[in-house]
């Protein structure tokens, strides 16, 4: 995947996984407590797991991960705590 910075230069990124792009868009959210969400792909299936401190964040998680293009499915076994 290749990014343009600026029209004279351009940035090559490694190819990133469902998975990484699921995580990127989670963390992006910006809510601290979302860092601990782990995300694994198995081709366009999603599963999300670790542990938070409420339903709404969880469920944030799931939304998040459930819009993110490429996404067919997801398994959300996040644990509130």
């Amino acid at each position: 995947m290749i990014s343009t910075a600026s029209p004279n230069r351009s940035i090559i990124q490694p190819q990133l996984t469902l998975a990484d792009r699921v995580r990127i868009c989670i963390h992006r959210m910006g809510y601290p407590q979302l860092r601990s969400v782990d995300c694994q792909s198995e081709g366009d299936s999603i599963l999300l797991s670790g542990k938070i401190e409420s339903f709404y964040m969880k469920q944030m998680a799931q939304e998040v991960a459930t819009k993110t293009p490429g996404v067919r499915a997801v398994r959300n076994e996040i644990q509130v705590v």
